[in-house]
């Protein structure tokens, strides 16, 4: 019963993505691929019975590219298909998502609709600002929020990475992307248009990319 279970939910994630080879809009593509992303991602055996919604994941890509911001640079969406996870402190830590070189990586895990589409702008969220904001614009614009980093999100590598890419979701995602907000946004006020117009105002002048090293720093609850 389990492996046709798991047989049933790989072909539905198979048909739902040969709807969509090769999609491409406005920079972005979304793709399936089998091999991750290496930086001690490692994935859980046996195969999980829960599959990516595929198709949450496309509209948020067909929504995204309709801004028609990221034309100057290819993103890709990559679905991997399986559970994931890194060790720490001997552990091991599930993850949903992670954002490396020019591509975001989207793991299977108990996606909702909602929950993925999430997943997906905020991992954008972190390329953008690698590609686009420099460390320096990074500083004036956690200032500029009267945040100071350290004094949020316990646990996380950055507040500030983690701040910026969460505004990118709020700011630029669907209705979807925003139903699930951080707990931070219970104490500091909400991206405004001001905070729109900073990242479109990078984005648009080509950015500059930063030295830092890409990944997550929240694992997926």
């Amino acid at each position: 019963m389990r492996s046709t279970r798991y047989l049933l939910a790989g072909a539905l994630f198979l048909v739902l993505f040969l709807s969509i080879p090769g999609v491409c809009y406005a920079g972005i593509t979304l793709q399936e691929v089998s091999t991750l992303p290496g930086d001690g991602f490692q994935a859980k055996d046996p195969f999980p019975s829960e599959t990516i919604p595929v198709a949450a994941v496309q509209n948020e890509v067909d929504y995204l590219s309709k801004n028609k911001i990221f034309d100057a640079r290819q993103i890709n969406v990559c679905l991997y298909n399986q559970q994931v996870y890194r060790m720490s402190e001997g552990k091991k830590v599930p993850y949903g998502g992670t954002a490396l070189n020019n591509n975001i990586y989207i793991f299977s895990g108990f996606w909702s609709d909602d929950s993925v589409s999430s997943a997906v702008v905020h991992e954008i969220g972190h390329l953008v600002r690698k590609y686009y904001v420099s460390n320096d614009d990074l500083e004036k614009y956690i200032a500029s929020r009267g945040v100071k980093d350290g004094e949020l999100l316990d646990g996380c590598a950055s507040v500030k990475e983690e701040l910026f890419a969460e505004d990118f979701r709020v700011l630029f995602g669907d209705d979807h992307a925003k139903v699930n907000m951080y707990k931070f946004y219970d104490t500091i006020k909400l991206p405004s248009e001001k905070d729109r117009e900073f990242i479109l105002q990078h984005i648009g002048s080509g950015g500059q990319a930063s030295a830092i090293t890409l990944a997550s720093a929240v694992p997926a609850q």
